[in-house]
């Protein structure tokens, strides 16, 4: 599944952004300001309320408020993503749709529904649909008709999304393979001081953090574990930064962790902070992919 386009109304710096044909590999360029992190936000928002709740999401953006944007003409927000079900041009497309509103005045989810195109552009039809006006939901995908039924009603919750519902009954494949797609994202906006410097053996040793605060553990357990993929990391490391021979994510003996880097035309090593700030980064992509 892939995403084909997307569509935002009312979200910081867009009023309403339509993106279409929307490539395997997108590069984003442009000044200050005109909306290169928001659109990277979107992706995140949307991860952070189907992981946790929209309420939280929104919380953890300051609030309602300040997410809507400054220019928007009515209180609420909205986000249309279409997916691609398969690479096929002729597989079908599944829409899925999520209006929010200022809980300070109304009912935070007012409209979510999952909705299916043919690859023609002709509607298949909505999935699952949950209308806040209508206080119901209302579930269409199931497998059988009788357990249909017995999902459809009012939810009980007024920040849970029903994608995030759906997605652990059988029957509902398509709302799981949509969360599956808006919960993967790994965002990394890599922090360089955060990066360097001793670190403590504790976090993920698996997957780099979004500022990579974690990135000599994360090369420890590669070093460790896995001295192939290292090694790869090193070679194309080399090909960049001429005279560098090897890097070593080294253990104090006080249990904490320091990069270590060698340079062919020097004895000893270098560390991390004595690196140049390009080398520390290109180190931390190749560990990252």
């Amino acid at each position: 599944m892939r995403i084909e386009s997307l569509r935002v109304k009312n979200f910081k710096a867009f009023c309403d952004v339509h993106l279409t044909d929307i490539p395997a590999m997108l590069v984003v360029v442009g000044a200050n300001g005109t909306g290169k992190s928001t659109l990277f936000d979107v992706f995140s928002f949307l991860r952070d309320c189907l992981t946790y709740d929209v309420r939280k999401a929104l919380n953890r953006r300051g609030g309602f408020r300040e997410v809507l944007s400054r220019e928007a003409e009515e209180n609420t927000m909205q986000f249309e993503v279409t997916c691609r079900l398969q690479e096929n041009a002729k597989s079908p497309l599944i829409v899925y749709h999520l209006k929010l509103g200022d809980p300070a005045t109304n009912r935070l989810i007012l409209l979510e529904k999952l909705q299916r195109l043919e690859a023609d552009g002709s509607e298949g039809g909505d999935l699952f649909r949950f209308a806040q006006a209508e206080r119901k939901f209302t579930a269409v995908d199931a497998a059988s008709k009788p357990f249909a039924d017995r999902l459809n009603g009012e939810l009980s919750s007024d920040d849970v999304l029903s994608l995030q519902v759906l997605r652990v009954f059988r029957g509902y494949s398509e709302s799981n393979e949509v969360y599956q797609l808006l919960t993967s994202f790994h965002l990394f906006h890599f922090d360089l001081n955060a990066a360097i410097g001793r670190k403590p053996r504790t976090g993920d040793p698996e997957q780099l953090s979004e500022s990579g605060d974690n990135l000599a553990l994360v090369a420890r357990t590669l070093y460790e574990q896995h001295p192939d993929v290292f090694a790869k990391i090193l070679t194309r490391l080399a090909r960049h930064v001429p005279g560098l021979t090897g890097v070593e994510p080294l253990v104090m003996e006080d249990g904490s962790l320091i990069l270590r880097f060698q340079d062919g035309s020097f004895k000893a090593p270098f560390l991390d902070r004595q690196m140049s700030d390009g080398t520390i980064k290109l180190f931390a992509y190749l560990v990252l992919l």
